[in-house]
């Protein structure tokens, strides 16, 4: 080491003798960038760097982090193929990507070996393809898993700034944004050591699995178009396809799509963003307006314009909000700190209509504000100086001239854009053979074929027509009415930086539609005409699916509904009341009800707060909310409050989930970012999924009681409460459900006794921790069960006539691991069995650890624990 640092001090000293003698800013060795010695972070002099070398050199050797080994085998024939593919791209400028390019290989991970498909990644070859480090994308087959994700990328550090994407992703987090897993490994291929890669998670339902958010889709705008025109034309910048609202949203792993659930949320997640592209709704209707205010906010800060834009950007589609939320990525943080032209404010027509919204504008501008306060006072952001030390310390052992990312210049850049005011610069280019969107739209009043001009002159439409290959047919494009159009058909050019001007024709289809395709022969004046192929597309959102409403449109239509100007709510007064339509409040208004009140939903009603709730009611005059005789009602969803609600003596029955335009909620009570006290309320004969979902909210039940559900009790996921002096009595019958279901949540259940419970009484997954203490089960499927890295302890407990087992742990999930379960003080009669605990998992009863055993978990949820077996 010593004789090292010494050659290096010497090589160091030639160097800057010479550099000292040339332009002090000239960074003429990009080939050591790639090369990781110098980082593009920083724009110091060289001869300032040169003087710094031994230093850091001494320093990344005295401070090395391990981190874990990935070796990758790949067989000879497919790295061939590999080959071919870098090659081509090197030729082409960029990396055309299919999916018959994924090529078999395995990882080999500690004592693992883990079967793969993989392919080259990266559209900029100069970051992913150049020497040696090629950047990888890589699929798990099977369940299988490696660091708990199934599909993930590897690449050189450099093509996400060393440090700079895990320090941007930690403030992104910091602020409620999701971002991918995103961490360090020493990567080997085919026996030859490739150096510390970075591994970043792609988008699954484990990404948002482990950040505390439900299972939805991720979607992105499609940049196809895009790079087709960059390759065609070899313009990089510019073009009509900068526009984002020629792109189509398109969802990530569209073949797992199966559920009508996860189906129903791609259709409104397009939808919004459809409506959005043209125009049809304002953007805070369309996306989360806090976190995507803060995603600007934050990108604008850190210079980091390429994960900005609108071909980079990921968003996940939230079924609570229904509203898309930003997924940090590929920042590609930057030295550009005092160019605030950057960004939305030169040729960014997407982040330009986004911040034209009020909602996010101000909270971009507040986050602005925020980060310039916090950067300028480094007490205030400890935990980034903690994240980039740990990370340049895991960096420098083998790229060791990588600096400290500039905070006090991220403090500078938010001043100052604060300053800045918008400026608009349109994208310009010529059109390619891709002039026309041509869309084939099913929904209402029937069939329509939607047509715009992508670029800012008109487009012409000499002929279309339907076109079977396979039987080798045409017939001829008919309007409703069975007419053919009259040709040419002109389309409207696309004013620069405005939204396309959708023209619709509502057309008569095929009697037999499988098969054919609609294509369009089309051009623009003097030019030459293409065949452009019309695509199946998803129709624009009128409106978001989640209702609001005035104050004025409350007091107007509810006659029992009052403002109460001293208390600031508006009241429900006492009385029988009938709601047959869905009773909204709006933003920030608390809700009071009066006790003795008692309303009777219809099917379609439901009851949705965005503030406080009061609904104290007495043991003689109770708060009833019920459907109407032989009915259901969708229930009650509490969205996020400033302040937490109170409810006493409260009776809800017979409610059904929301089921509403598209939204649709699993429970019949939902409280979102929403925290809430009770006591004394009862839910009774609820047919939704859950008879009450806590979605990251605090909670504190006492005396509650749920009775004849159809499937689960109390469902909690990414939330914090006490349970305590409940009563759970018939859970389940409708063919299986929990009393107690947590994910991600910390729940303490005390003194509550359980009965008749289909399937799991107390049931803990995905990182929970649950306590229970002194509860009394009498027939279940299983008493508790802790599941993927949960931890639960069970103290004073009695369970009687269990049918599969007591206590449970296993893993269901792999990514998460083996659980934990420790008992102490526990009876049990008429049992099939005290214990199952798989492989892995441990239970421990008063200290002692129970034999484990091999259990195949999709075996056991297929038979004893499928709903059909309750």
């Amino acid at each position: 080491m010593v004789a090292g640092g010494a050659l290096l001090a010497a090589w160091t000293m030639i160097v800057t003798l010479f550099i000292t003698q040339a332009e002090p800013r000239q960074n003429w060795w990009h080939w050591a960038m790639f090369k990781g010695h110098i980082p593009s972070i920083n724009d110091e002099p060289m001869r300032v760097w040169a003087a710094r070398m031994p230093m850091l050199w001494l320093s990344a050797q005295r401070n090395k982090v391990d981190v874990p080994d990935v070796t990758l085998d790949i067989a000879f024939e497919h790295m061939q193929g590999l080959w071919r593919q870098r090659n081509k791209a090197i030729a082409l400028g960029q990396l055309e990507q299919g999916e018959d390019d994924y090529v078999p290989a395995t990882i080999r991970l500690d004592d693992r070996s883990v079967r793969v498909r993989l392919r080259l990644k990266g559209d900029v070859v100069e970051d992913y393809l150049q020497g040696g480090r090629w950047g990888f994308r890589i699929h798990v087959k099977g369940d299988d898993h490696i660091f708990g994700m199934r599909r993930f990328s590897l690449h050189h550090p450099r093509a996400r700034s060393y440090h700079g994407q895990v320090v941007f992703n930690a403030m992104a987090r910091h602020e409620g944004i999701l971002t991918p897993r995103y961490f360090f490994v020493d990567v080997t291929l085919n026996g030859d050591f490739l150096g510390r890669y970075a591994l970043e998670e792609h988008f699954s339902k484990e990404l948002l699995e482990s950040q505390g958010r439900r299972e939805s889709v991720i979607v992105k705008f499609d940049e196809t178009l895009l790079w087709e025109a960059r390759r065609i034309r070899g313009d990089i910048g510019g073009e009509i396809y900068e526009n984002f609202a020629h792109a189509k949203m398109v969802p990530f792993r569209a073949k797992s799509i199966a559920s009508p659930t996860l189906q129903n949320d791609l259709n409104i997640a397009i939808g919004l963003a459809r409506a959005f592209a043209e125009d049809s709704l304002p953007a805070s209707e369309v996306f989360d307006p806090v976190l995507m205010g803060r995603m600007i906010a934050i990108g604008e800060s850190w210079a980091a314009a390429h994960g900005n834009q609108w071909r980079n950007l990921r968003f996940y589609y939230n079924p609570v909000t229904a509203r898309l939320e930003p997924i940090a990525y590929d920042s590609a943080v930057n030295d550009e700190w005092d160019t605030p032209t950057r960004m939305y404010n030169s040729r960014y027509r997407f982040l330009n209509k986004l911040l034209a919204d009020p909602k996010i504008k101000s909270e971009y501008l507040a986050t602005l504000a925020r980060i310039a306060t916090v950067m300028s006072d480094s007490a205030s952001h400890v935990y980034l100086f903690e994240v980039q030390e740990h990370t340049l310390r895991t960096l420098r052992s083998h790229y060791p001239f990588v600096t400290p990312l500039p905070f006090d210049s991220v403090a500078h850049r938010a001043k100052k854009m604060l300053r800045f005011s918008t400026g608009k610069e349109d994208p310009t280019g010529v059109d390619a053979a891709h002039l026309l969107h041509a869309y084939l739209v099913a929904g209402a009043p029937g069939p329509h074929l939607e047509l715009a001009s992508r670029d800012t002159n008109q487009v012409i439409v000499e002929r279309m027509f339907w076109v079977h290959e396979g039987r080798n047919a045409i017939e001829p494009f008919l309007f409703a009415s069975g007419s053919q159009p009259e040709y040419p058909l002109r389309v409207p050019g696309t004013r620069r930086g405005k939204a396309p001007i959708m023209s619709s024709f509502a057309y008569k289809p095929l009697p037999d539609t499988a098969g054919w395709t609609l294509r369009l022969n089309a051009g623009q004046e003097d030019r030459q005409r293409y065949d452009v192929v019309a695509e199946s597309y998803l129709p624009r959102a009128t409106a978001n699916p989640i209702p609001t409403a005035s104050l004025t449109d409350v007091l107007d239509r509810i006659h029992f509904a009052r403002w109460d100007d001293e208390r600031q709510a508006v009241v429900l007064r006492a009385g029988q009341w009938q709601v047959n339509e869905p009773l909204i409040l709006p933003d920030n208004v608390k809700l009071i009800v009066d006790p003795g009140t008692t309303i009777q939903f219809g099917t379609d009603a439901f009851l949705l707060v965005r503030g406080p709730m009061s609904l104290v009611g007495t043991p003689e005059s109770p708060i009833r909310f019920e459907a109407l005789e032989g009915q259901t009602w969708q229930g009650i969803v509490a969205m996020p409050s400033p302040s937490a609600s109170t409810w006493s003596y409260v009776e809800i029955d017979h409610t059904s989930g929301i089921d509403h335009s598209g939204w649709s909620l699993t429970g019949g009570v939902t409280f979102y970012h929403h925290p809430v006290t009770m006591t004394h309320v009862t839910f009774g004969d609820n047919a939704a999924e859950d008879a009450v979902n806590f979605v990251h909210s605090t909670f504190t039940l006492r005396d509650i009681t749920v009775t004849d559900a159809v499937s689960d009790g109390i469902d909690a996921d990414f939330s914090d409460g006490t349970i305590a002096t409940s009563t759970f009595r018939r859970i389940g019958w409708g063919g299986g459900g929990d009393a107690v279901d947590i994910s991600g949540a910390r729940v303490t259940v005390d003194s509550s006794s359980f009965s008749d419970i289909a399937d799991k009484a107390l049931s803990a997954g995905e990182g929970s921790t649950m306590e229970i203490r002194a509860v009394e089960i009498d027939g279940a499927g299983a008493g508790a069960v802790a599941k993927d890295r949960s931890l639960v302890t069970v103290t004073q407990s009695n369970l009687t006539a269990i049918r599969h087992a007591g206590l449970m742990a296993y893993v269901k999930k792999p990514e998460y691991g083996p659980a934990q379960l420790h008992a102490t003080e526990i009876t049990h009669e008429g049992s099939a069995r005290l214990t199952w605990v798989q492989d892995g998992s441990s239970i421990i009863i008063d200290g002692v650890a129970v034999p484990t055993e091999a259990v195949n978990v999709d075996s056991l949820y297929q038979t004893i624990m499928s709903k059909g077996n309750k």
